[in-house]
């Protein structure tokens, strides 16, 4: 969770695709990681961003694996 410049809806969009950034420097790898970790363990990655307030990002992983997803998933993106 972060108190920075928040995202647009068009960032929340795109910001788990490999290397895009909105940051000067950003390398556009970390949100991509993440969500390629989340998903082989069958896990959900929320994201809840205010433009001018900030961006909270919730990785949840499950203790116990149902069957695995084959699908990339972001769910509950919130943007105000």
């Amino acid at each position: 969770e972060d108190d920075g410049r928040g995202m647009s809806r068009e960032t929340i969009d795109r910001c788990c695709d490999l290397f895009f950034t909105s940051k000067d420097g950003g390398s556009g790898i970390g949100l991509a990681l993440c969500l390629e970790a989340v998903t082989r363990a069958a896990g959900k990655l929320d994201i809840d961003s205010t433009l001018g307030v900030g961006t909270k990002v919730t990785l949840s992983i499950p203790l116990r694996r149902k069957n695995q997803r084959n699908a990339r998933e972001v769910t509950n993106v919130t943007s105000r």
